[in-house]
């Protein structure tokens, strides 16, 4: 199996005493509106498209998602280091995170894993605030440069064998999306090898303190399309301009 990463990555779920404790914090003001990672359940349905999605819900803090990101990264011998911060950034992660994390949370929100056929899969993460996920997205396309004037990476699944051979990586607007007016939307999009898949595309949503990330591994021989995967990231959008 040709892979990148583990697409559906484990979570740890939140306990029942803590969605409790976050349902019945007042809210607050309409122009301090902080969207919590527990409120991200529910962005999509099982029925949303035309494949069954896994709607299995959990929350994980930066604390253990990071680490998890760099040991896979150095677990399959990633390769340049200048690819490194692109890798991270495509789950919502900045490599600096790893020693210094703060109190964001991420939400693993839906998926679907059909085995050697690719996947989809719904992240999303609860900035600190509106500036901070700004700032995280604002730095997507520094990182794919660099990583382009790299020439790309690759990831090995065994000594000497890759796994995962990418020889670009591109970010642009999702301008292919009908969303709403206060949601922003980046795609970033790495150039895979011949025979590794046919492409990996992550849309990354913005709406206040929340970044989404709806990414796809399409293979040849794929029971979904990318064109299924926008309606999934404008479903998701139009969700997440009702959090407010």
């Amino acid at each position: 199996m040709r892979f990148r990463r583990p697409i559906a990555g484990a979570t740890v779920l939140l306990s029942a005493a803590v969605l409790c404790a976050c349902s019945a914090s007042p809210e607050p003001p309409p122009d301090a509106r902080h969207i919590a990672a527990a409120e991200f359940e529910g962005l999509v349905h099982a029925d949303d498209i035309g494949v069954a999605l896994d709607v299995a819900f959990g929350v994980e803090p930066l604390a253990l998602k990071a680490p998890s990101m760099q040991s896979f990264w150095e677990e399959s011998n990633g390769s340049p280091d200048e690819c490194r911060d692109s890798y991270f950034a495509s789950a919502l992660v900045r490599p600096g995170e790893v020693a210094a994390p703060n109190d964001d949370e991420f939400a693993d929100v839906a998926g679907y894993y059909p085995g050697d056929d690719g996947a989809i899969n719904v992240t999303a993460r609860s900035f600190a605030s509106e500036d901070a996920a700004t700032a995280f997205m604002d730095a997507i396309d520094g990182a794919a440069a660099a990583c382009n004037a790299a020439g790309g990476y690759e990831l090995y699944q065994a000594e000497g064998v890759v796994g995962w051979a990418v020889t670009a990586v591109s970010v642009g607007r999702a301008d292919q999306l009908a969303l709403p007016e206060d949601v922003t939307a980046l795609e970033q999009e790495e150039t895979v090898a011949p025979g590794y898949a046919v492409g990996y595309r992550v849309t990354m949503l913005q709406f206040d303190n929340a970044v989404v990330a709806v990414t796809a591994q399409l293979h040849t021989t794929s029971t979904f399309t990318f064109d299924q995967v926008d309606d999934l990231a404008e479903i998701v959008g139009e969700r997440l301009a009702k959090l407010r």
